[in-house]
């Protein structure tokens, strides 16, 4: 067999542990980076044959590899760890990034775990662990490998878990295991209750500009977008608001909020014809690693524009995903933000389409009288505003439409004087109310018979106290 010269190299040891059951791990002395992904297809027959970056990431590959090809150490850093996970996420395709950034960030867990208190040194790994058995050298990996073996260092260093620890590294493949271990430390990240940060970076564009690009792990990559207003500019939102919305805009529909499993925080916002649980089963990657949380009760005309009211109001929360972990492809209706605060959007915007905020004048639709009255006033959007002006602008109608007075127990002023009113005879002149009697209503001459009687005892009186005065007198 033929020998080569054993350089050790703690970064690339630890790559290669962290990515031993699927992957070749690369070779410090070689600098011409990568091209293909490094991952092994399903069945361990060969390596994948797809792209691991796109050309303008290639050139960040190869810098990362330099710089780990010269370092003597592995620094328990935030910066080291990004720089790690950059590298991991550029040399693999779409399809095995995932599993290769869930394997990682087990591995970082551990190794945070364990920095403060590690375990004591444990002998030196067995003779017996043959070169050409070690899954790590392979003249055929782009990174071509000089490095038979992994050093002691590696087993006392590297925490991917304990079946990882509790074992020497060739023994991924000796059984055919690799797959195996790999279906297993996937199901361990899962449920792993971690934190996982994004790494964020700068690329330069062909007309001198700059967007900030950072992978989001378990979403794919994120790029920011290339306008952004203010945040104290509310005008696009208004913008919209105010435009003319066409027939497809305002078609019947649902709004709906997925959740991001893995990530609490992450929501995306959309509208569907038919329902979220129809677009939730479509054969994209709608479904995946995602749960409903939100639908609109009932369809209604408007959704797509309520849609785009919304998305426009939450365009700096928006996450925009350039290339996605699952299918590969682009997604612009993803929303990083509490969750209160999401729902708080949607729920107002929505029940504001609703009331309508649009009527249909000369085949154009256009902002209804009610919904002006709203945002008209508004010099800054606000959903909970919009909300309340709503349920003002319902009252009204309400009040307009059917004005009713509930009696009370006690007649109030109002009430009494309302049922005089109702009582006036045809000259305009009140009446007194009539009191009940136990034979019904009293009849008019019978009141005045009482009236009259009155009037009497008092005339007695008067003349009674009169005669009382003339006696003193005398």
């Amino acid at each position: 067999m033929a020998t080569t010269n054993s350089v050790k190299n703690p970064v690339f040891e630890e790559l290669a542990v962290i990515q031993a059951s699927f992957n070749k791990f690369p070779n410090p002395s070689d600098s011409s980076g990568s091209i293909k992904c490094r991952a092994s297809i399903s069945d361990g027959s060969r390596r994948c044959r797809k792209e691991g970056c796109r050309k303008d990431e290639r050139q960040q590959v190869k810098d990362l590899f330099s710089e780990f090809t010269n370092m003597t150490d592995c620094p328990q850093t935030e910066d080291f760890h990004q720089k790690m996970e950059i590298f991991i996420t550029y040399t693999h395709c779409l399809l095995h990034r995932e599993n290769a950034l869930k394997t990682f960030s087990e591995w970082k867990k551990g190794r945070t775990a364990a920095a403060a208190s590690l375990p004591p040194p444990s002998p030196p790994l067995s003779p017996s662990i043959s070169p050409s058995a070690s899954p790590f050298s392979s003249s055929d990996d782009i990174f071509s490998s000089s490095m038979s073996q992994t050093s002691d260092t590696t087993s006392q260093t590297s925490f991917l878990g304990d079946s990882i620890c509790a074992e020497p590294v060739s023994d991924y493949e000796s059984d055919g295991a690799g797959e195996n271990h790999t279906k297993n430390i996937a199901k361990e990240t899962i449920s792993a209750a971690t934190t996982i940060k994004n790494v964020y970076f700068e690329t330069h564009t062909k007309k001198g500009g700059h967007k900030i690009r950072y992978v989001m792990p378990g979403v794919g990559t994120v790029v920011s977008p290339r306008r952004m207003p203010s945040l104290r500019d509310h005008a696009p939102v208004f913008q919209v608001i105010y435009s003319h919305p066409g027939e497809s805009m305002m078609q019947e529909g649902f709004v709906y909020i997925f959740k991001h499993m893995e990530r609490p925080n992450l929501f995306k916002i959309g509208f569907s014809t038919k329902g979220a649980e129809e677009r939730w089963r479509q054969s994209k990657c709608y479904g995946t690693d995602t749960e409903i949380i939100y639908e609109t009760k009932r369809k209604f005309r408007g959704a797509r524009q309520a849609e785009k009211i919304i998305q426009t109001w939450l365009c700096h929360q928006n996450v925009l995903i350039k290339s996605c972990v699952h299918c590969g492809g682009g997604h612009k209706e993803w929303f990083e933000a509490p969750r209160e605060d999401i729902f708080k959007a949607v729920e107002a915007i929505e029940a504001f389409v609703q009331m309508p905020a649009y009527v249909q004048t000369d085949g154009v639709w256009k902002l209804s009288a009610e919904a002006y009255k709203i945002v008209g006033p508004m010099c800054h959007f606000d959903p909970p505003a919009l909300l309340k002006g709503r349920c003002a602008v319902e009252k009204e109608n309400k009040e307009a439409e059917s004005p009713q007075v509930t009696p009370d127990a006690t007649p109030s002023k109002d009430t009494e004087e309302a049922d005089i009113c109702e009582n006036s005879d045809a000259t305009g002149q009140n009446t007194l109310p009539k009191p009940p009697g136990d034979g019904g209503e009293v009849e008019e001459d019978s009141v005045t018979a009482l009236i009259r009687q009155l009037f009497g005892k008092l005339q007695i009186s008067v003349k009674a106290a009169l005669e009382v005065k003339a006696e003193w007198t005398l």
